[in-house]
């Protein structure tokens, strides 16, 4: 037990704090109590020097809380930007998903484009087109007919309203007529009685005033003529301006039309002989796909190896020889099966003259000027020299070869037999002829186990070849002979004719396709040209039937102003009667009753004119309701054309642009295609972006997490170093060697101080002085009587910095100094001591 200095402390009341701010010491560390300032002494046992930690104070943890709360602050700043760019980057992705969908969409419209823009399709839209053109061209007749039907009839509806109004100006006349008899077998009536002359005289003035009045009706209908002839001058300028321009739109339709049509055609023969380039180019890339090519490499390193003689260099250089020797086998060969055992005629000619194509390379390029060919005799050399050794039935490389001359049909000049693969490996043209050319490489750059006999074979054989295969006990050779038999065989799949063939109908097609792009440019420029001036040719017309539409104006004036005259004449006539009714009345009585019956003759016949006027106006009144009707029905016909044209126009402008939908569907899809990329490339990396400002958000959370997070640490830690601070002001502060802090009142008495103690003893003495005592595992005894943890305010009453340092973040439960005694307010003298620590 070490030995320590201890106060004795008598007091009322004793507060145990928790140590704030004070970090543990390590065990091997003596904690010594400084009875001047109560502070905690580090002794280094090594080197006896001792070191007083700092205190921290509640402005300094106040400095750090306000700091920390800026890091927060800066922290929810960038959160709130972050939660911003989030969201934009959300709103991005978004419209980037609306532009992709919408691409997508115009790919798929582009596609169904494309797969419509077929030559019967397009075939198709330009017989629409024709009868499109038809149809025009029979509703311009149709309208022409209407056209001059609804003038005639406008002419027999101008007449009959002519009629109508001259009707009504003679019955008008009538009636006054009627009404001026009466007034003068009234006048004649009053001139024999003598009374009414008062009355003649009136009808006198009035029948002058009527007369002045017919005078001015003259001179207004005069002075409208004129203007109605000045109208009708404008109306005929502007017919006849609308006139030439429909004349020239037609001019100009007419122009296009032919263009279309021979742009038709053109594109039409264009798309034929595009189609006959195709065929042709695909009959050659046909062709070619079965041609065989076999391209010998630079032999000059074997020529001279060779001249020298070394077996070993001739055998590297050809091996370097065979490496680089480069064979194509056309691709049908793979599908074109073999029986070894019974090749047919063609398959014979087949190898054989992909054999003579390798062979005259190699014989080219080691210096030998004749070039051999294919011949059907020396096929049939072969075939015959390969039967007779499979009738043999010995090997060549035990029994050699059969005589050249053994029989007339197996003479040959020179003859290699190279052993090939199994049947089972030979099932195709395919592995057939890759084993022909493996043999001529082995037989020319292989050769020196046979002291390069085959390669002198292949170098000086006569100028025809053939070939067959050898069944010899199981075992296949390649057989073949040379000699100056038979006509040379064309060779069907000729590598360089074929591929010439292919580049002139690739170079044909792709002339073709420029002819048929320009005539089909041509075409779209024609039927946009034709539609549009058929539309300009529309809207011409319906100038044109506008200006024609405003009614002639002349006309109608002369016939006012004639009216206006024979209604003059008529007052004029009224006036002179109502003059002699006047005269009437100084005549004498014979005259006076002459005048009479003269009056009543006059008005009997007057009536019977008015009677007849009456049934003339209703008989022009119904027939210019019947010539109304008429042009009426025919403006009704005239607008049903006039909508079916501008429907036509319609339908020509779509089919043209139709036409022309079809005709560049494959740049139309190309270019959708692109955009749909583009925009897909564009939501890719808007996603990208918006994910990585989600992350960004999360990741700045988190951080302002953590720097809240410390905040809180800091804001209590302050709460406590400032509560402790506080009751320093009225308690003394005591840190016991263990880290506990005690606070005593100021006020409390102390005893003497003692230079050691021993725990036992200081236990002893509790029950003598009613001494609080509290051992190392926090319970407390009371004048003898123990009380457990358990059974204090749910606390220790004591910690050391170490325990407290685990515990405290923990649970939080002992935090508080007033938990450390609970309610409890102990009246004793408390006598604290020290332990070492566990």
């Amino acid at each position: 037990m070490a030995k320590n200095t201890i106060k004795t402390i008598a007091a009322t009341t004793a507060i145990t704090l928790a140590a704030v701010g004070t970090p543990a010491f390590a065990d091997e560390v003596t904690p010594k109590v400084n009875a001047s300032n109560k502070s905690i002494i580090k002794t280094d046992p090594s080197t006896g020097a001792t070191t007083e930690p700092h205190k921290v104070t509640s402005d300094e943890v106040k400095n750090n809380v306000d700091a920390q709360k800026k890091n927060v602050a800066t922290a929810q700043s960038q959160v709130n930007n972050a939660t911003a760019n989030a969201t934009a980057a959300d709103q991005a992705q978004a419209k980037a998903q609306n532009e992709a969908n919408a691409a997508n969409q115009a790919v798929k419209n582009a596609e169904a484009n494309a797969a419509k823009a077929t030559p019967k399709n397009i075939a198709a839209n330009q017989a629409d087109q024709a009868a499109n053109l038809a149809d025009q061209k029979a509703n311009a007749t149709e309208t022409a007919t209407t056209d001059a039907k609804i003038a005639t009839q406008t002419e027999a509806v101008n007449n009959a309203q002519t009629d109508v109004s001259n009707a009504e100006q003679a019955l008008k006349d009538a009636n006054a007529d009627v009404s001026a008899k009466e007034a003068q077998v009234q006048s004649a009536k009053n001139a024999i009685s003598g009374t009414g002359l008062a009355q003649v005289e009136d009808k006198l003035d009035e029948a002058k005033a009527q007369t002045k009045s017919t005078e001015k009706n003259v001179t207004n209908a005069e002075t409208a003529l004129t203007d109605a002839k000045k109208a009708d001058q404008k109306r005929q300028d502007a017919i006849n301006t609308a006139q030439a321009d429909v004349d020239a739109k037609t001019t100009l339709v007419n122009e296009t039309k032919d263009n279309l049509t021979s742009a038709t055609q053109k594109a039409n023969d264009a798309t034929a002989t595009l189609s006959q380039a195709e065929d042709k180019l695909a009959k050659a890339t046909k062709a070619l796909d079965s041609v065989d090519i076999v391209k010998i490499p630079d032999l000059t390193q074997f020529k001279e190896d060779k001249a020298s003689g070394d077996d070993d260099f001739m055998t590297d250089s050809g091996a370097t020889a065979i490496e680089n020797t480069d064979v194509s086998i056309g691709k049908n060969a793979k599908d074109e099966p073999v029986d070894i055992d019974n090749l047919t005629q063609a398959q014979k000619e087949e190898i054989s003259h992909l054999y003579v194509q390798a062979l005259n390379q190699i014989r080219r390029k080691l210096g030998v000027t004749n070039d051999t060919s294919v011949t059907k005799e020396m096929i049939d050399v072969a075939s015959n020299r390969a039967k007779a050794y499979k009738e043999r039935a010995q090997s060549p490389l035990t029994h050699g070869h059969i005589s050249l001359l053994a029989g007339q049909n197996l003479t040959a000049r020179t003859e290699n037999l190279a052993g090939i693969a199994s049947k089972s490996e030979l099932k195709t043209m395919y592995d057939l002829k890759k084993a022909v050319i493996d043999a001529l490489m082995r037989t020319s750059f292989a050769d020196a186990p046979s002291k390069w006999g085959h390669l002198e074979n292949n170098l000086s054989s006569a100028s025809n070849v053939g070939l067959d295969i050898a069944n010899i006990n199981g075992q296949y050779w390649l057989v073949m002979v040379t000699a100056d038999k038979g006509e040379s065989i064309t060779n069907p799949n000729n590598a360089e004719a074929i591929q010439k063939a292919y580049e002139d109908a690739k170079a044909e097609k792709a002339t073709a396709q420029t002819a048929s792009e320009n005539a089909n440019d041509a075409l779209k420029q024609a039927s946009a040209d034709y539609a549009n001036a058929l539309e300009l040719k529309t809207s011409a017309e319906k100038t044109l039937t506008d200006a024609t539409a405003t009614p002639v104006q002349t006309a109608v004036a002369e016939n006012n102003l004639r009216l206006a005259k024979l209604a003059l004449e008529s007052a004029q006539k009224r006036q002179a009667e109502a003059q002699k009714a006047v005269d009437n009345f100084s005549a004498d009585l014979a005259s006076k009753k002459q005048a009479l019956d003269d009056a009543k003759s006059a008005l009997k016949s007057a009536k019977r004119v008015q009677e007849q006027k009456v049934q003339a106006l209703a008989d022009a009144k119904t027939k210019l309701t019947k010539q109304e009707s008429k042009l009426e029905a025919l403006k009704a016909q005239k607008a049903k054309l006039v909508e079916e044209k501008d429907r036509l126009v319609a339908e020509a402008k779509a089919l043209a642009t139709e036409l022309k939908g079809y005709l560049e569907a494959p740049a139309i899809l190309a270019a959708a295609q692109t955009t749909a990329s583009e925009k897909d490339t564009a939501l890719k990396d808007a996603m990208t972006k918006a994910k990585a400002a989600h992350t960004k958000l999360k990741e700045l959370q988190a951080k302002l997490a953590e720097e809240q997070a410390k905040l809180a640490e800091l804001q209590t830690k302050y709460d406590r170093l400032k509560d402790l601070e506080d009751k320093a002001k009225d308690n003394k502060i005591i840190t016991l060697p263990d880290g506990t802090i005690i606070a005593i009142p100021n006020t409390a008495p102390t005893a003497e101080e003692l230079s050691e103690f021993d725990i036992n003893s200081l236990n002893k003495g509790l029950d003598d002085n009613k001494i609080l005592a509290i051992d190392d595992k926090g319970n407390v005894t009371v004048n003898g009587q123990a009380y457990t943890s358990q059974q204090q305010a749910s606390s220790k009453p004591i910690y050391s910095r170490v325990e407290r340092a685990k515990t405290l973040p923990e649970t939080g439960e002992h935090e508080s100094w007033l938990a450390i005694f609970g309610v409890t307010i102990l009246s004793v003298v408390c006598a604290v001591g020290s332990r070492k620590k566990n």
